[in-house]
């Protein structure tokens, strides 16, 4: 007696690379936000970690506005220690958008929110 399972190699297939790209969309889920070349600000994948790296050596503070679950206002990252170097901390709230910027001359320089 043969018995079917219903399920053809296919079909399968299919189902086996749903499950793949649900397991890694999470993962793709980071924020990046960058601006002029001078700030580059991303999250970590789960999005409790946000970094923010001064670029360009212009002399000029970068910082990333963020909006965090649960938390009112706009917080910052600011990073103040110059070319090359790179911000970070871990927040326990998730961090749902972030805006990288510039502290320039006059009003700050910033990127789109992400």
């Amino acid at each position: 007696m043969t018995v079917k399972t219903g399920l053809t190699r296919s079909a399968f297939a299919v189902v086996a690379l749903g499950a793949l790209l649900g397991a890694a969309g999470p993962a793709l889920a980071n924020h990046d936000s960058s601006k002029n070349g001078a700030v580059h600000a991303w999250t970590s994948t789960d999005n409790k970690t946000l970094n923010v790296a001064d670029t360009t050596g212009d002399s000029n503070d970068v910082y990333s506005n963020m909006t965090r679950s649960g938390v009112s206002g706009t917080p910052n990252l600011r990073n103040s220690n110059g070319v090359g170097s790179t911000a970070t901390k871990t927040y326990s709230q998730e961090i749902l958008g972030i805006q990288a910027c510039i502290d320039d001359a006059g009003s700050d320089t910033c990127d789109s929110w992400r």
